[in-house]
């Protein structure tokens, strides 16, 4: 399992769900699921962000993990998964610290990637065996027009054991998902939203 920050922690006991939070990462990975340690460093990030009260979505495959959960938990456990975090942020200054204070390191910089606008900055952290890798941009745009601003401004927050997950809404993040064209983001896996 992922290491899980002492503050993380400390809101779980606050909240009182730190015994189901348990439970159901162990579900998670009774099904064989490869995300597992990608939601717990979602979570790990976005908490980071929120006490700074940075602006950033979560997008991508755990945003979709997100929106799943909130309406069909059979389909979050089945749900394919994603091993990777993808954040948007408008700053990217505050995106490297909170990847530093949470343990993320450089690691390399892709260019034109999927509706990204600009590099997307890779950093990852190893953790009990595993890497834990961060996809970090600053821009994203649709039919080559540049939706940064809207993304940001108009995210939605999805509660996710407590935390709250800014992450673009549904509508955005099917039409983000659909823009990418890529297989593996086909109608079914966007359907338990």
């Amino acid at each position: 399992m992922a290491k899980i920050s002492m503050d993380v922690l400390r809101k779980f006991e606050e909240l009182g769900i730190i015994d189901d939070f348990l439970a159901e990462d162990k579900a998670i990975r009774l099904v064989d699921r490869p995300y597992a340690n990608s939601i717990i460093g979602c979570l790990e990030l976005s908490h980071r962000l929120n006490e700074a009260g940075n602006l950033y979505l979560i997008i991508g495959g755990l945003a979709v993990a997100c929106y799943v959960r909130q309406v069909n938990y059979e389909g979050f456990l089945k749900w394919r998964g994603t091993n990777d975090i993808d954040i948007l942020v408008l700053n990217k200054d505050y995106g490297e610290r909170a990847l530093r204070n949470c343990g993320y390191e450089f690691r390399q910089l892709l260019k034109n990637k999927g509706g990204a606008i600009g590099p997307i900055y890779v950093y990852a952290r190893e953790d009990n065996g595993e890497t834990l890798v961060v996809g970090l941009r600053t821009g994203i745009k649709s039919v080559n027009k540049d939706i940064t601003s809207y993304l940001l401004k108009n995210a939605t927050k999805v509660d996710l054991w407590g935390v709250p997950i800014n992450v673009p809404m549904i509508r955005d993040l099917v039409a983000m998902k659909r823009d990418a064209n890529r297989p593996k983001d086909s109608r079914s896996h966007l359907s338990n939203v």
